[in-house]
């Protein structure tokens, strides 16, 4: 009698975008099974093809020259994934096509994990999503305390697995510290604006840093803070947010918990906070030295 064979889809696992960010070893596969997924290995020993991730998009733009092809950024507190669906992921290409000019907004993506080199010493990493829908708040925070979790379990089994270790270390010999980052995570979340108050839209999720080259020499031009006249424009916000920057950077940079109470104290939801930091970031007016901490790029 023939056995009965189901198919079973590979698990979607978590993890920030930090981990993903930093991962570049693909895992041999393993026999010449064609349709058998990519696996890649992480910093923190995870080996994993589909991921399932929860976080602010802020930017969604169309790529393709033959057709729609969709480049989506999600941020997460500690950094960035971009997300892309084009004719093949036909129902995600869809709903982000209908999300551009609704951002930011909460997202959970489901997909598949990409590397890409563009050029010798350079990896770039993405995810092809299966799915996309709009999240919630409570949702994104679920997310972050899974992900937290599972990211510390990792680095728990990394101890007794020696072989898995052993691995990890000559693939990574220089590792991000995910303990720190973890930490960076939980502490933003127990700010008065951080993700444990569910009334609360006003936690701080950093974006990746750019690379910047130069320091801008324009003159900060002096922020307005919401009135009656009206709710304050994204320029505004920029530049509250960049005076706080640099009138609280101490030569290591600023915490970016620290921006949280003067930015909902001016009238800033989480979002709007989070398009101003990545405003300036694209602008190369502030930067990044560390997961958590940013500072002005002419401090």
């Amino acid at each position: 009698m023939a056995e009965n064979m189901a198919f079973e889809r590979m698990k979607a696992m978590r993890l920030f975008a930090a981990e993903l960010r930093a991962t570049t070893i693909e895992v041999q596969k393993k026999g010449g099974d064609q349709y058998e997924s990519q696996l890649y290995l992480t910093q923190t020993g995870l080996k994993a093809s589909r991921v399932m991730i929860v976080g602010t998009a802020t930017e969604i733009e169309d790529i393709g020259t033959d057709g729609s092809f969709y480049r989506m950024r999600v941020s997460d507190p500690t950094g960035v994934f971009f997300v892309t669906a084009g004719q093949y992921q036909p129902e995600a290409a869809s709903f982000m096509q209908e999300l551009i000019g609704k951002l930011p907004a909460f997202v959970t993506v489901i997909g598949k994990a990409s590397l890409y080199t563009p050029k010798e010493g350079t990896v770039l990493t993405s995810i092809r999503a299966e799915k996309v829908v709009l999240a919630d708040e409570n949702i994104r925070n679920t997310w972050l305390v899974e992900t937290a979790k599972a990211t510390l379990d990792r680095l728990t089994a990394l101890k007794t697995n020696t072989a898995l270790g052993l691995e990890v270390d000559t693939a990574y010999p220089d590792k991000e510290d995910y303990k720190q980052i973890v930490k960076t995570v939980l502490l933003s979340m127990k700010s008065d604006v951080g993700v444990f108050s569910p009334a609360s839209s006003s936690s701080v999720p950093p974006v990746s840093p750019p690379v910047v080259t130069s320091s801008p020499n324009s003159e900060t031009k002096p922020a307005t803070k919401a009135t009656s006249d009206g709710p304050m424009s994204l320029e505004d916000m920029k530049n509250f947010v960049e005076q706080k920057i640099i009138a609280t950077n101490k030569g290591k940079g600023v915490n970016l918990e620290t921006l949280g109470n003067p930015c909902k104290s001016a009238g800033m939801t989480l979002m709007q906070l989070e398009a101003a930091l990545k405003g300036l970031m694209d602008e190369g007016r502030i930067y990044e030295p560390k997961v958590g901490m940013v500072t002005a790029s002419g401090a």
